[in-house]
């Protein structure tokens, strides 16, 4: 039996992937009650924001049935919470308020784990590419800095080279 977490009166059913939990895109349509393909969309409009590994991963069709029981026939794709952070902010209205609030407490953030953990991606090395490699080092930068702003510290900050901050 699938585990699952009820969020605005849906039932979401509990998957992850590479160590995080993930969510699709009509989980994310289901639970803001939007229109299906509405999640898809925002995240084609804003594609080049998003880093594969970090805030999202891809699934080919046979792996999504293989893996996740889902029928997929142009593949898959699986939004960290990161993503999903990134993603919400193009639903503004006070419902999406509430649901992202609820999906990131009861959803991602069931289990007790270090913040700064899912952030860093197992990736092999061989797949990334100059440009990729310099994207995900700015988007850890700013997801450390983030999560320091959140801890409240600037002593780690000296750890980091110098014009990094």
């Amino acid at each position: 039996m699938k585990k699952t977490v009820i969020i605005n009166n849906q039932h979401l059913s509990l998957r992850s992937y590479n160590g995080q939990k993930v969510v699709t895109f009509k989980d994310i349509d289901s639970v803001h009650g939007r229109s299906e393909g509405t999640a898809h969309r925002n995240f084609k409009t804003n594609k080049k924001r998003f880093v594969e590994g970090v805030d999202f991963f891809r699934r080919n069709s046979s792996e999504a049935k293989k893996e996740f029981g889902i029928s997929a026939p142009n593949g898959l794709i699986l939004i960290t919470e990161s993503g999903y952070l990134m993603l919400a902010k193009s639903f503004t209205d006070d419902l999406a308020w509430q649901i992202q609030r609820e999906l990131v407490n009861v959803y991602f953030r069931s289990v007790k784990r270090n913040p700064i953990q899912n952030h860093f991606p197992k990736m092999n090395s061989s797949r990334l590419k100059p440009t990729n490699t310099i994207t995900l080092i700015k988007h850890i930068k700013e997801n450390l800095l983030l999560h320091l702003r959140i801890l409240n510290t600037s002593r780690v900050l000296e750890f980091l080279p110098s014009g990094a901050e």
